[in-house]
């Protein structure tokens, strides 16, 4: 396959910082076919305590967006600049704010990448999203696809009208290298 047959593919994430999603996204990023894909990294807020579990001679680029807080234009076009310097294929957005982030840096782009977006989550766990619900409803819809990590997530999500043109569950995967380690069958533990 050639360099230019290869997909464009962003993953976008609030940050590099510990949570289930942002390691996700990482061990994913470790192991893309290379070969079949041009692999970029974008995280919206400078938190990069995962960056050391990133291979990064694997992407062709990862960009830190440093934003403070909230939406940052400046953020927005950095994430956009390497939307279309780089010809993205595919923009993936890890829960509501890289999505928001996501949304706002693809519109107007000729050919639009495809916009999908991955939630981890059922909370909204600040006012600031509680009352951006209406708003994230909107930006939603305009994704391509929708993707949850489980069924009863989806159908929480529906209940609440947040929807996409399309949606996919993929659970989430294990990583059963962590858990091969055989306990030590010498040391015994007793119980008193």
């Amino acid at each position: 396959m050639s360099e230019t047959d290869r997909r464009g593919l962003l993953l976008v994430v609030n940050s590099l910082g510990v949570g289930g999603a942002e390691k996700q996204v990482v061990t994913l990023l470790n192991h893309l076919d290379t070969g079949r894909f041009r692999l970029h990294l974008a995280y919206i807020k400078r938190d990069e305590r995962l960056l050391p579990q990133l291979d990064s001679s694997r992407l062709d680029e990862v960009l830190c967006c440093d934003v403070r807080s909230g939406i940052e234009r400046e953020g927005v076009r950095r994430l956009r600049r390497l939307i279309r310097d780089r010809s993205i294929d595919a923009v993936v957005c890890t829960n509501m704010y890289s999505t928001l982030y996501g949304t706002l840096a693809t519109f107007g782009l000729r050919p639009r990448p495809k916009l999908v977006a991955v939630l981890h989550t059922t909370t909204l766990s600040t006012y600031g999203e509680k009352i951006r619900l209406p708003l994230y409803r909107r930006i939603f819809r305009r994704c391509d696809l929708m993707i949850y990590v489980c069924s009863n997530q989806r159908d929480h999500w529906h209940k609440r009208d947040l929807t996409s043109r399309r949606d996919a569950v993929v659970h989430n995967g294990i990583d059963v290298q962590h858990f091969s380690q055989r306990p030590d069958t010498q040391r015994t533990l007793q119980i008193r």
